[in-house]
C-alpha cells in the first residue's frame, strides 16, 4: 500500500495538485517499515519527492528531514537545492541543478525541480521588496 501512495503522489505531482501529492508521500513514508536498515530506496525515493513538491507548493522542507542517519548522504544535492530556493539565489540554483542534474533525472525528479524556478524568482522578488 505504501508503494501505491507513492506512485498516487508522483501523479499528482506531475499534475499539478501538490499538496495531495505531498499528503500521499507523507503517508507512504510514514507507512514505509520504520526499521533503519530496511527498504532504503523506498523511502529515499519518497523522501526525494516529498522534499520537492514541498519547495513547489512554497514551504521549506524541516531540516530533520534532511538530516535522517541513513538517507543524510544521498540527500545531500536536494538540500543544496533547498537552499537556493530558500534564499532565492537563481544563481545558486542553476549551479545546483547542473551539477546534480544526471542525479535527478535518475530519480525522475528534474521535470518537477524545473518548475521550481519559478519559485526562486518569486523568493528573490520578495527579498529584494
Amino acid at each position: 500500500y505504501a508503494r501505491y501512495l507513492l506512485y498516487i503522489g508522483q501523479i499528482k505531482a506531475v499534475q499539478l495538485e501538490y499538496s495531495d501529492s505531498h499528503s500521499k508521500l507523507m503517508q507512504a513514508i510514514r507507512k514505509a517499515p520504520q526499521a533503519p536498515t530496511v527498504a532504503l530506496g523506498f523511502k529515499l525515493a519518497a523522501t526525494k519527492l516529498a522534499i520537492i513538491v514541498e519547495l513547489l507548493m512554497g514551504g521549506i522542507p524541516e531540516r530533520s528531514m534532511f538530516m535522517q542517519k541513513e538517507l543524510k548522504e544521498q540527500l545531500r544535492p536536494y538540500y543544496a537545492l533547498t537552499q537556493a530556493v530558500r534564499t532565492g539565489d537563481l544563481n545558486e540554483f542553476k549551479e545546483q541543478t547542473q551539477k546534480h542534474e544526471e542525479l535527478f533525472k535518475k530519480d525522475k525528479t528534474l521535470t518537477l525541480i524545473n518548475r521550481l524556478r519559478y519559485n526562486v524568482i518569486k523568493t528573490g522578488l520578495r527579498d529584494i521588496n
